[in-house]
């Protein structure tokens, strides 16, 4: 019912003739190994953590409607929700921003093509002084009774203040996708991560840098008949994203991130000294006035 409700506001949108103005897409692409191995059907136990090469994807659209009304659509791929769509219309009002549209499952399992859910956003923001954030998605109607069926969700929130040339953000952040493995089983890939991000920026300078550190858990739960049992990988990281203005309507931007230190937690062990854990991304950001 909601996503009908966002469809039909998008539709008089359209029909009156609206001007998007602002308009800012953000298409970039990636590499990591930072993962479990999605294939695996058994726990590691005292194993080793191995690896586990995986793409990233995003395509990122966002523009204002007018004064009090924003919209975005947004594709994204990672290892743990995998694939996701949504979009989502914001009003304004002072310095509080609501934001709410469809957030959805595509492609992610063959019984299932498209798993529906719903997001939602506030946001508060204070130029030059103060930023808060709370967001939350999940997808709905899924009931884990029919292998391939999954559910999504994630939630955030953010807090962080402006100081000179720079804006530093603390956030938790937290991100399951559970799967119906078989008719008796189901399989959790869960992460949780505090974060303190720092974005820094100079007057008239073409680039701004965001250093991020923090900790990361990275669990993978099986859950069988007879019980569960877990695999859970913690981390201390570090890392950094560059954006690059080429000219008022191009921007190119790379990051990569590393832990710094990782342990299993028991009787899981962490990976190999030679092992290097990695996210790496890179691409490119118009800016449309």
């Amino acid at each position: 019912m909601k996503q009908r409700y966002f469809i039909i506001i998008c539709i008089l949108l359209l029909g009156s003739g609206f001007r998007i103005f602002g308009l800012d897409l953000r298409i970039s692409g990636g590499l990591g190994n930072n993962a479990f191995d999605p294939g695996l059907q058994t726990p590691l136990g005292a194993g080793a953590f191995s690896p586990h090469y995986y793409p990233r994807a995003l395509v990122d659209l966002e523009g204002d409607v007018s004064n009090l009304i924003t919209f975005r659509a947004r594709f994204e791929r990672d290892p743990i929700l995998r694939n996701r769509l949504g979009g989502t219309v914001g009003l304004r009002a002072g310095y509080v921003r609501l934001d709410m549209g469809p957030f959805m499952g595509v492609f992610n399992s063959s019984s299932r093509a498209i798993n529906p859910g719903i997001s939602a956003a506030v946001k508060l923001e204070i130029p030059g002084i103060f930023y808060g954030a709370a967001t939350t998605a999940s997808t709905i109607g899924a009931s884990l009774n029919i292998p391939g069926n999954y559910v999504q969700g994630e939630g955030e929130m953010a807090l962080g203040v402006w100081v000179p040339y720079a804006l530093a953000v603390f956030s938790i952040r937290t991100r399951t996708y559970t799967e119906q493995t078989s008719l008796e089983s189901n399989r959790s890939d869960a992460q949780t991560r505090y974060q303190l991000g720092v974005e820094i920026f100079a007057k008239n300078m073409p680039y701004t840098i965001l250093v991020n550190i923090g900790y990361q858990s990275l669990k993978r739960t099986y859950i069988e008949a007879g019980g569960s049992a877990a695999d859970e990988l913690k981390s201390v990281y570090t890392g950094f994203e560059g954006v690059f203005t080429i000219t008022p309507l191009l921007k190119i931007l790379a990051g990569l991130e590393t832990p710094v230190y990782s342990w299993g937690e028991h009787p899981l062990k962490g990976p190999s000294v030679k092992t290097m854990l990695f996210d790496a991304h890179m691409g490119v950001l118009f800016s449309f006035p």
